[in-house]
C-alpha cells in the first residue's frame, strides 16, 4: 500500500493508529517534518505530541544521553538512503518525570503512486518490562554462575589444602625410606648382593618424591626455589629436550618477543609447566603428526580477558608475561575445556593423574592464570600468564656433582617434630663427621641452644611443628645467638616464611625428603660461607 493508499483509508488508519499499544508514527523523507505520531507517543515518551510536531528532535531529546548519538546517527542514515535502508532501534527514553524507559523502535519506506519512497512509518514500542525481565535472568544466571565459582574455588580450595597435607606427611615417610637407603648403600660393599635391590628401593622413593611434588603443585605450595626466570631459556630448553623425546610426530617452533621480562619463580616448576604441557600437545597431535608452537611476549590483560581465564584469584588488570603452547591436534569442545584442570581427569584411555591439574597449580602458586583457547578439530592453546619483573633472570647453573667423601668437625642441633625424619636426619649428619644434637620441638631446640651455645655450629630447623613452629624457633634461636647458621626444611613450601627469614639472616632451605649429598653439599656450603667454628665465637 503506497502514501496515497494509507491517505484514502484515514478513518481507518486513525482508528487502528489511536488503539494501537504503541506509538505509531509517520515521518516525511524529504524534509525531515514529523506528519503523525498516535497518542501512544503520550502514554509511552509522558510529553505532549503537539512538542514532537513543532520541533521534530523533541524525540531525539528525550532519548536517554548515553544513547542518543547512536540512535540519532542510524536514523539519520536510514533518511539518507532515501527509501533504502529501514530504521530498527532499542533505546532508552527519560520521560519528564526522571522515569527511564525502554523503547523497540522500527519503521519502513512507504512509496508515493510511482513506488518512490516519500514516507516512513513506524511503530515505536515500550519494552521497558521485557527488558527488566531479561535483566532479572541476567543477574540470575550471573548469580548462579558466581555460585559455581566459589563452589569450584572452595572445592579446589579444600582439595589443595588435602593434597598439600598428604604430601607434606608423605614426604615425612619417604624421608626415612629414602635416607635409610642412601645410608644403607653407603655402608654395604659395591659388590654386596642386596645393593641392587635397595637401588631400586631409592627409585621408588624419589618417583614417590617426585608424585609429591606434583601433589604440591597442585595445593600451590610447589615453589620451593624462588629466582628471577628467564622465560625463554627455559621454554626453549625443555621444548628441545621434549622434541627429542617425541621423535618426528610433532614439530616443534618457536615465537621469542624480544626484551621479555623476567618473571619469579621456581625454575624447576616451570620447566614441569612446559613439559606437561608439550607432553599434552605431542599426545593431542597423535601419530598423523603436526606442529607445536611454543610462543613467549608481553600483553595488557583488560578485566574481562582476566575474568575468562582459569585462576582462583580477582587478578589485578594490566602487562603479564606469557607462555603460549599451541597445537594442530584433535581440539576439545567447551565441556572438555571446563574439566581440563580437574585431577584425574584425562580424555585418554589411561588417565595420566595430576598433569594439567600439577598446571594450574604451579600457575596459580605463581600468582598467575592460565587462558584456553580450543575447538573440536582446529587444535587447542594453552596461554599462561605470569606477572613480570624488573630484575635480572639468574643465570643457569650446571649440576653440582655428589659429594661423597667430605667430612667436618662439629656439632648440628637437628629439630623436627617427626621421629622418623629426625633418626634419618641425624644418621646422615653423623656420617659426614658431625656430633648431632636432637629435639622433638621448638621448646626443646631452645632448651639445648642455651644450655651448649658454646658448642653448636649449625642447626637445622623444621618449618611446621606444633606449639611452636619453625619461624617462632628461628627467632628465638637468632635472639640467643645472632651468628648461628640455621638451614629450615619442610615437607612442602612455605614460600612467605622462607622469604620473611631469609630477610633475617636464614642460611638455606632443604626441601624434605632429602639424600646425603643435598644435605651434606648445603652444610657444606653454610658451614664454610662465613660462620665462624664455634669454639671461637664469641660470645
Amino acid at each position: 500500500m503506497d502514501y496515497e493508499e494509507l491517505e484514502e483509508s484515514e478513518p481507518r488508519f486513525r482508528e487502528l493508529a489511536e488503539t494501537v499499544p504503541g506509538a505509531l508514527w509517520v515521518h516525511d523523507i524529504e524534509d525531515y517534518q514529523v506528519l503523525y505520531v498516535s497518542p501512544g507517543y503520550e502514554r509511552i515518551w509522558g510529553r505532549p505530541r503537539e512538542l514532537i510536531y513543532a520541533n521534530p528532535r523533541d524525540w531525539i531529546e528525550a532519548i536517554h544521553p548515553d544513547d542518543r548519538g547512536q540512535v540519532e546517527a542510524a536514523f539519520d542514515r536510514v533518511l539518507e538512503s532515501h527509501g533504502e535502508l529501514e530504521f530498527d532501534a532499542q533505546y532508552r527514553i527519560v520521560r519528564p518525570d526522571g522515569q527511564i524507559r525502554w523503547v523497540h523502535d522500527r519503521g519502513a519506506p512507504v512509496g508515493d503512486r510511482s513506488g518512490k519512497p516519500c514516507r516512513m512509518v513506524g511503530l515505536a514500542e515500550d519494552i521497558t518490562d521485557k527488558k527488566r525481565a531479561e535483566l532479572a535472568r541476567t543477574q540470575a544466571q550471573e548469580k548462579e554462575r558466581e555460585s559455581e565459582r566459589r563452589s569450584q574455588a572452595q572445592k579446589l580450595e579444600s582439595l589443595s589444602v588435602l593434597a598439600g597435607g598428604v604430601a607434606h606427611d608423605f614426604n615425612n615417610l619417604l624421608m626415612g625410606v629414602l635416607g635409610n637407603a642412601d645410608i644403607a648403600l653407603a655402608r654395604l660393599p659395591l659388590d654386596s648382593p642386596v645393593r641392587g635391590r635397595l637401588q631400586e628401593i631409592e627409585r621408588a622413593a624419589k618417583r614417590a618424591a617426585e608424585l609429591c611434588r606434583q601433589m604440591l603443585a597442585y595445593s600451590g605450595k610447589g615453589r620451593f626455589v624462588v629466582e628471577y626466570i628467564d622465560l625463554r631459556e627455559v621454554v626453549e630448553e625443555m621444548a628441545r629436550l621434549m622434541e627429542a623425546r617425541s621423535g618426528n610426530r610433532a614439530r616443534i617452533e618457536f615465537d621469542f618477543a624480544e626484551d621479555l621480562p623476567s618473571i619469579e619463580g621456581d625454575s624447576t616448576q616451570i620447566r614441569q609447566v612446559v613439559m606437561n604441557l608439550i607432553t599434552n600437545a605431542s599426545e593431542a597431535i597423535g601419530e598423523q603428526g603436526g606442529v607445536i608452537t611454543a610462543a613467549c611476549g608481553v600483553m595488557e590483560c583488560g578485566r574481562a580477558y582476566l575474568d575468562g581465564t582459569f585462576s582462583d584469584d580477582d587478578l589485578p588488570e594490566g602487562h603479564y608475561v606469557y607462555l603460549e603452547v599451541s597445537d594442530t591436534g584433535c581440539g576439545m569442545d567447551a565441556e572438555t575445556i571446563e574439566k581440563t584442570f580437574d585431577p584425574f581427569f584425562s580424555t585418554k584411555f589411561a588417565g595420566r593423574g595430576l598433569g594439567l591439574a600439577a598446571v594450574q597449580g604451579i600457575v596459580r602458586g605463581h600468582e598467575g592464570a592460565i587462558h584456553v583457547e580450543s575447538e573440536p578439530g582446529e587444535g587447542t592453546s594453552f596461554r599462561l600468564l605470569f606477572p613480570p619483573h624488573d630484575s635480572p633472570a639468574a643465570p643457569v647453573e650446571e649440576g653440582e656433582h655428589r659429594e661423597t667423601t667430605w667430612r667436618v668437625e662439629g656439632t648440628a642441633l637437628l629439630v623436627d617434630d617427626d621421629d622418623t625424619a629426625r633418626a634419618v636426619g641425624a644418621s646422615l649428619l653423623s656420617a659426614v663427621g658431625l656430633r648431632v644434637l636432637e629435639a622433638s620441638s621448638g621448646m626443646g631446640a631452645l632448651a639445648h641452644f642455651r644450655e651448649r651455645v658454646a658448642e653448636i655450629d649449625v642447626v637445622i630447623l623444621d618449618l611446621t611443628m606444633p606449639h611452636m613452629d619453625g619461624v617462632e624457633t628461628f627467632r628465638e634461636l637468632r635472639r640467643i645467638e645472632q651468628d648461628v647458621p640455621v638451614i629450615l626444611t619442610s615437607g612442602y613450601n612455605e614460600q612467605d616464611s622462607i622469604n620473611r627469614l631469609a630477610g633475617e639472616g636464614l642460611a638455606g632451605f632443604l626441601k624434605k625428603p632429602y639424600d646425603s649429598a643435598q644435605l651434606s653439599r648445603l652444610v657444606r656450603r653454610v658451614m664454610s660461607a662465613g660462620a665462624q667454628p664455634s669454639a671461637s665465637r664469641s660470645r
